[in-house]
Parts: C-alpha cells; sequence; structure tokens
C-alpha cells in the first residue's frame, strides 16, 4: 500500500473508532457524513424488510444463488454505523459473493448495551427460522463480536442455520486478562489500547467483560465446537492481529475448520476504504469464493 493510499484510508476509517474523547452522537454523525451513499454500486437492488421488529435492507445483486443468504452484523464501535452507513460496503460484498444481503439496524450502545444488539439479531433469525437457505454471517469489529457470541451461544435450531462465519478485523477480548490490555498504551494508525477499552465500557459493565459473549476469546473449547468453517481477514498492522491468532489456534485445537487471512501491510478493516486502498478489492473477492465455494475448509 502506496503511502498516499494509507494516510487517505486512515483518514476515513479513523471515524469509526469511538475514542476517548468522543460523544455518541457526533461520532455516529460522522460516520454517516463519511460513509453513506445515495446510489449503490454494481446494480444492487435494495428494499427494506422488518423481521420481528428489526428493520432490515434487504441488498440484491443482479445474479444471486437462491441456495445462500449472508446476514451481516456492521461495526462501529458498539455506538456507531447502520444500514446506511454500511450499505455501499455490504452491496459490494453481495455482488462479488452473488449473495443476497440482510443488514438489520442494530441498536446501539449506550443507550441500548449488551446484550441489546445480540437481542436483534436473536430476532431476524427467529423470523427466518423456516428460510430453508445456507446462512453465512458476517461482521467486522464489534459486529464482529455480536455475530460470534450469537453463533456460538445461540439456540441450536438458530445456530446449526450458520453454515459460514465471515469475519473482518475482529474484537476478541475485552476481559480483564487480556493480553492487549494489559499494556497501558499501545496502538496501530487506527486503534488504540484506550479506545477499545472505552468502546468496551460503553457496551456492557465492568464485571461482564470476561462473558464469553462479549468477549469470544474467552470461549471454551466445547463452545468453540459450535461453529462450523470460519474466515478471519484482517490487516498485518492491527494491534489486534495477536488475539486473533490466540483465536486461530483455539478453533484448531477445537476441531473447527478456519481460515485466518493476514494481508500484509493492511490497517483495520482496510476493506471499507476500497476507494484509497486497491487491494481492498482483492480482499472481497477473496472472502466472496470462500461464501461461493462448496468445498470444505
Amino acid at each position: 500500500m502506496r503511502g498516499k493510499d494509507k494516510r487517505a484510508a486512515v483518514k476515513k476509517l479513523k471515524s469509526l473508532v469511538f475514542t476517548q474523547k468522543a460523544e455518541p452522537i457526533p461520532f455516529r454523525s460522522k460516520i454517516e457524513s463519511q460513509f453513506s451513499v445515495f446510489f449503490l454500486p454494481n446494480n444492487v437492488e435494495k428494499i427494506e424488510k422488518n423481521y420481528s421488529s428489526v428493520v432490515c435492507d434487504l441488498l440484491t445483486p443482479v445474479a444471486f444463488a437462491k441456495e445462500r443468504l449472508i446476514i451481516y452484523v456492521h461495526g462501529g464501535s458498539f455506538v456507531g454505523g447502520s444500514r446506511a452507513s454500511w450499505r455501499s460496503f455490504a452491496s459490494s460484498l453481495a455482488h462479488a459473493s452473488a449473495t443476497e444481503l440482510l443488514l438489520p439496524e442494530i441498536r446501539l450502545a449506550p443507550e441500548y448495551p449488551f446484550p441489546s444488539a445480540l437481542d436483534d439479531i436473536e430476532s431476524v433469525f427467529t423470523a427466518l427460522s423456516k428460510d430453508t437457505r445456507d446462512i453465512i454471517l458476517c461482521g467486522d469489529g464489534k459486529g464482529y463480536s455480536i455475530a460470534l457470541s450469537f453463533a456460538l451461544f445461540a439456540k441450536k435450531t438458530l445456530r446449526d442455520k450458520i453454515k459460514k462465519l465471515v469475519l473482518f478485523s475482529p474484537f476478541l477480548d475485552f476481559s480483564p486478562d487480556s493480553a492487549l490490555l494489559q499494556i497501558k498504551k499501545i496502538s496501530d494508525a487506527l486503534i488504540s489500547t484506550e479506545s477499545i477499552r472505552r468502546m468496551a465500557d460503553t457496551y456492557t459493565y465492568a464485571s461482564n467483560l470476561a462473558n464469553p459473549m462479549v468477549s469470544p476469546l474467552c470461549a471454551s473449547e466445547d463452545d468453540l465446537k459450535n461453529l462450523k468453517q470460519v474466515y478471519i481477514q484482517m490487516g498485518e498492522d492491527e494491534i489486534i492481529l495477536p488475539d486473533a491468532r490466540r483465536f486461530a489456534t483455539k478453533l484448531g485445537y477445537a476441531g473447527v475448520p478456519h481460515i485466518l487471512d493476514v494481508w500484509p501491510g493492511m490497517i483495520h478493516f482496510f476493506q471499507m476504504a476500497d476507494d484509497c486502498i486497491p487491494e481492498a478489492h482483492k480482499a472481497i473477492e477473496k472472502v466472496a469464493a470462500f461464501i461461493k465455494s462448496n468445498e470444505e475448509l
């Protein structure tokens, strides 16, 4: 990644990080102004759906496979993000994977702390309980934490509908024992230990941070056996990469087929900055190939 591209991407993606000094309403407005679009790429069509009072975008590419459906849980540090601000990225993923995509409007902290967002995802899955399509559950950042927690601990009848998990730049461990958070102050181009602590404290109370439904890295081997195929994609320069490596090791011990796809020189959720980083398109194509594949890992 060229220096000029990286600087532009960092400037854009910084709006997704809830820092120590940020306040919820201005933070949300900044994300919306940076990422909301009027027109969707690749002729993807959008209609609004309502599942058990959770409003969703259904994004339909020109050509799509009828046997699968993506449900995407957006990021935004638990505090921001929306259908509108993730719509362009989700449309690109739907197009590349030739798969319809459902993008829920999940409730945000601090007004709606843990487990409100998890409850929203459960409501969507419950409403789709008779849908026979294979579900690919995707998420980025905090959306990954919510998606993975649901895949681990939802009712078996709902959990079994998830055939694959796709996870971008995951936050995996907010617990007091987190190896990363033991370090008083460390940062990459976008994220710092202070911003991670801030988003965690906004999402839930201190004594709940080691709960595997908040910190999936704390999940037991038996819990992890509930997962099927897991694809994790992130940048080499992320301070949360060591947690992803630890999680991949735990998946291996649990016998879960998985891929940890690390992109050299890339930053946190670089895929969202496709207008600045050419590699973002290649990364999405790689994820799309996993979604479309009928082969086991």
